[in-house]
């Protein structure tokens, strides 16, 4: 009887055995199939990707500036555990920063380029780099922001580390880079008062020759990171005429400061500023002494509905931009921030009724089509704004810019294929700017 009910037991745990081990086969099939299935579908998910990647991108850029990118393609993007983890984003920033190498030598000798005069227009650079290299734009010039420091009251570079990330991931997109300091912003003072117009007497800083031979330490500051991650050029900076009240104490200045920028960078060194009053009109770059530096940028009047006496203006101010270049013999002479304005950001409307230069679209065309006219085989380098009011994307202006950048040469390469969104650029900003990111002057409505 013991051993019948032995016999009895031995069986029932076979059956036991044997029913957990059939069960252990079934789920290894299943969990196999459902393995074969996700990575079908992971696989099937990127070649979609792969193949509408262009046409996902134009719909973005189609989008509003404030939410350009935002639907860029995530499977493409960064390690977003990695980056927006607080425990891990610096150990991501100090591998990121590090000096990226970009072999331009086989670039055109021209710089077709896009001046990023402002943190949302380097933002939708990035976000739209494809699309610029089909273009035929290879260089962007990044305008880092200087601003009287409230405690010391001297000048400092703002949230610097932003735009060091901006220098390297166009970099990484195969763009070379122009870095500019630039004063001329609306937080310049940080809320204390500058002297924009000369007979504003009341302003806490007064233009003078003190006041821009101040901002030598943080211009040579800026011209060791231009040299640390290898701009192709470096502008001393926008403008200078406005820190001052006679022409002339700039003129001193950029003289001065020149030498003490070469024991700091080795590339090419840019003089830069708007247009000189030389009577009724300004249209004249200004009369500086460019003894020794490489090439200047200029920045001419913007275009006006009556085309062909700003055809006649630009004419005249090209010229005498050659006649510097040949007196001085530097490399050329480049424009930045000019065309045809459309409205936006720039003038407040009484102005721009005034002035005659609150274009249509196809006005703006013209204008671009006339300065490109004027500048083919004079000019070496281009820096127009690719934003609102200005030449943007699908617009006559820009049409126009692309065709004549891809007469030039080809379509550059990046050195990595990556793209960014607008939440993951915020995202960075916010963290590289600290407690500067606040006070950075950007317009994106």
């Amino acid at each position: 009887m013991f051993q019948n009910g032995l016999d009895t037991n031995l069986k029932i745990e076979l059956r036991n055995v044997a029913g957990t081990l059939i069960k252990f086969i079934i789920v290894l099939i299943i969990s196999m199939l459902m393995t074969t299935s996700i990575s079908g579908c992971k696989s099937e998910v990127v070649d979609l990707v792969e193949e509408s990647g262009t046409q996902q991108h134009t719909e973005v850029e189609e989008t509003s500036e404030e939410t350009e990118g935002v639907e860029g393609k995530a499977e493409e993007s960064y390690d977003e555990e990695l980056v927006l983890s607080e425990d891990n984003f610096d150990l991501w920033w100090e591998k990121y920063k590090m000096p990226v190498n970009l072999d331009s030598s086989l670039y055109p000798f021209f710089m077709r380029g896009a001046f990023g005069s402002r943190i949302d227009e380097l933002r939708k650079y990035l976000i739209n780099a494809e699309r610029l290299r089909e273009a035929g734009f290879d260089t962007i010039m990044v305008e880092t922001e200087v601003v009287f420091d409230p405690g010391t009251e001297k000048p400092r570079a703002l949230a610097q580390d932003i735009f060091i990330f901006y220098m390297q991931a166009l970099k990484r997109q195969g763009f070379r880079i122009i870095l500019v300091p630039d004063a001329m912003h609306p937080n310049l003072d940080m809320g204390k008062g500058y002297q924009w117009e000369e007979n504003d007497e009341d302003a806490y800083y007064q233009r003078s020759y003190e006041l821009i031979k101040s901002f030598d330490d943080v211009v040579l500051a800026l011209a060791d990171i231009a040299e640390e991650y290898r701009a192709e050029g470096f502008v001393t900076g926008i403008e200078p005429h406005c820190l001052v009240t006679d022409f002339k104490d700039a003129d001193r200045w950029l003289g001065e400061i020149l030498p003490e920028i070469k024991n700091h960078y080795s590339g090419k060194i840019i003089a830069s500023d708007s247009m000189y009053n030389s009577g009724d009109i300004r249209d004249i770059p200004f009369p500086y002494d460019y003894t020794d530096y490489d090439m200047i940028l200029c920045g001419p009047p913007a275009g006006r509905k009556d085309v062909e006496s700003w055809r006649i203006t630009m004419e005249n101010y090209i010229d005498k931009a050659l006649s510097y270049i040949d007196i001085y013999n530097m490399e050329g002479f480049g424009l930045y921030e000019w065309g045809g304005y459309t409205g936006g950001v720039w003038y407040e409307d009484t102005q721009m009724g005034a002035i005659d230069q609150c274009l249509s679209q196809e006005e703006a065309g013209e204008i671009v089509s006339a300065g490109i006219d004027l500048l083919n085989e004079k000019a070496i380098s281009n820096f127009p704004r690719i934003s609102k009011g200005w030449v943007d994307f699908d617009t006559y202006s820009f049409n126009f810019t692309r065709d004549w950048y891809l007469d030039m040469g080809g379509i550059i390469k990046p050195l990595e294929n990556k793209t960014w969104t607008y939440y993951e650029l915020i995202d960075i900003e916010k963290k590289l700017g600290g407690s500067d990111y606040e006070y950075i002057a950007y317009y994106e409505n």
